[in-house]
C-alpha cells in the first residue's frame, strides 16, 4: 500500500509520470492494484493479512488518472493487456447502488474515478484516440453501464455527466455512434435527461451535455435519426426551441433528423419543419 501511495505523488508531476510510464513493468504492476467484481471486498489473503480491495482499486484508478493526463500514456494504459477491461468494470454501477442511501462513497468514488479515467481515454487525439474509442465501444459492457448510469443516476449528475461526455467522444468514431444507438434504452435515456424539467438549476449542465450528445448522434447516421423519430420526439424538440437552456442542441438535433432521416419520414418532419425552420437554419 506505502508503495502504490509513492507512486501517487510522483505522478502528480507530468515529468515524473512518463518515467513511471517508461518503466519495464510497470503498467502491469498498475494494473495488478486492480480486483473488481466479487473480489473487491476486504478479506484475508493467505500469507498477506487483511487486503482491502477497495483501497487499491481506488489508488489504481488514482494512478491511472494522473497518467492519462499525457497523450502517450494514454496509448500505453489502452496497450497495457486486459487494462482497458479492468477500468470499464468499475463502471458498473446498478439501480441499487445509485439509489441506495446506504451505499458507501468509496464505491460511487470508484465509479467516478473510472468514468473519469476512460473519459480522459477517449477524449485523446490523433491515431491514438481514435484506436482507443474504437476499442472502447467495442468492450461489450460500455455503453450499457452507461446506460443504467443515465437511467438511475439522477441522485449523481456528476456521474451521469462523465457518462454523457463519453459517449459524446465515442461518437465521434461512426462504429461507436452505431453501437451506442443500437444498444437499448440508450438514446431514450440522453432524451429523457435532456427534457427532464425538475432538476435543480444547478444540474442543468446535464442536460445540455445530453443535447450534445444527441446531436452527435444523429449527425450523419440515419439509423440513430429513424431511432430517434420512433420515440416521438420531434414536437418535444420543437417546443424546447422555446427554451433558452435548450434551444442551440434542439435546434441542431432537429436539423439532423431533417437532413439524416432520409426520404421515408419526410412528412412526419414537414409540418415541425414549416414551424422550426426559422430557428433551426440558424442553428
Amino acid at each position: 500500500m506505502s508503495a502504490a501511495k509513492i507512486i501517487v505523488k510522483l505522478v502528480r508531476k507530468k515529468q515524473n509520470a512518463l518515467r513511471v510510464t517508461g518503466i519495464l513493468g510497470a503498467m502491469e504492476s498498475i494494473s495488478s492494484l486492480l480486483h473488481s467484481g466479487e473480489a473487491c471486498k476486504t478479506e484475508l489473503i493467505r500469507d498477506h493479512g487483511e487486503y482491502d480491495f477497495w483501497a487499491f482499486n481506488q489508488l489504481g484508478l488514482l494512478i491511472l488518472k494522473k497518467l492519462a493526463r499525457d497523450h502517450d500514456n494514454c496509448g500505453k494504459i489502452g496497450n497495457t493487456r486486459g487494462l482497458l477491461r479492468k477500468i470499464i468494470d468499475f463502471m458498473q454501477a446498478d439501480e441499487r447502488l445509485l439509489k441506495d442511501k446506504r451505499v458507501t462513497q468509496s464505491q460511487i468514488s470508484t465509479v467516478k474515478r473510472s468514468l473519469q479515467v476512460v473519459k480522459m481515454l477517449v477524449s485523446s487525439t490523433g491515431v491514438t484516440g481514435a484506436q482507443l474509442r474504437a476499442e472502447v465501444s467495442e468492450l461489450v459492457f460500455t455503453i450499457s453501464y452507461i446506460r443504467d448510469i443515465l437511467k438511475h443516476g439522477e441522485n449523481h449528475p456528476r456521474l451521469q455527466k462523465l457518462g454523457i461526455d463519453i459517449l459524446t467522444s465515442l461518437a465521434l468514431e461512426e462504429d461507436a455512434t452505431e453501437r451506442i444507438g443500437g444498444t437499448g434504452g440508450v438514446v431514450k435515456e440522453l432524451f429523457n435527461i435532456f427534457f427532464r424539467e425538475e432538476v435543480l438549476e444547478a444540474q442543468n449542465h446535464v442536460r445540455i451535455a445530453a443535447g450534445e450528445a444527441l446531436g452527435m448522434l444523429a449527425f450523419e447516421s440515419n439509423r440513430n435519426c429513424h431511432r430517434m423519430l420512433k420515440l416521438n420526439v420531434v414536437y418535444k424538440l420543437s417546443d424546447a426551441l422555446e427554451s433558452p437552456l435548450l434551444r442551440v442542441n434542439a435546434a441542431r438535433i432537429l436539423r439532423n433528423l431533417c437532413v439524416f432521416s432520409g426520404a421515408g419520414f419526410f412528412e412526419e418532419l414537414r409540418t415541425i419543419i414549416i414551424i422550426a425552420a426559422p430557428t433551426v437554419s440558424f442553428f
